[in-house]
């Protein structure tokens, strides 16, 4: 059935159904949220950094798999919401400040993030395959291996980097 303005006419009792089931849903979510965060309020930092520590080691040994890296992202996410509860109870505690990363430490001749280690890390332009305009970001086509400068390898003293 329809208006003259063109519009479509709910019977009564429908729209009333409609708008206590749209009421309902957004009760379940409310509580569903509530739940979720008082579970994550329960976790203890150490343990989420710790567990994404031995992530990011499995990453910097390439043994990382789909499922992983979703449970490393999951537990990152994690970390995040339940870092950020414990800065608003406790502002002036800087120990958990920063997620464990990648070791920089581990690249050779590196001090430190203002030292060196910008020096060592490689940029577009210490790859062979950069071009100001047409590859500035200095990928590989595809398929092939990333390839470094000679300049770039004698910096690092090593082999290949891993990226």
């Amino acid at each position: 059935m329809k208006t003259k303005t063109g519009k479509r006419t709910v019977n009564p009792t429908d729209a009333f159904r409609k708008e206590q089931r749209r009421k309902e849903l957004n009760r379940n979510k409310k509580e569903r949220k509530r739940v979720r965060e008082e579970a994550i309020g329960n976790k203890d930092l150490e343990s989420l950094r710790d567990k994404i520590q031995e992530f990011v080691e499995l990453e910097e040994q390439g043994r990382l798999d789909k499922t992983k890296k979703a449970q490393k992202r999951k537990l990152e996410e994690t970390y995040e919401i339940v870092l950020k509860k414990y800065k608003e109870e406790n502002p002036d505690d800087t120990q958990f400040d920063e997620l464990p990363g990648p070791r920089l430490m581990s690249l050779p001749g590196a001090v430190g993030m203002a030292g060196p280690v910008r020096k060592t890390l490689p940029t577009p332009q210490d790859s062979v395959y950069y071009h100001p305009i047409e590859n500035p970001l200095g990928l590989p086509p595809a398929g092939k291996p990333q390839k470094w400068k000679s300049h770039f390898l004698a910096l690092v003293d090593i082999k290949a980097p891993v990226i």
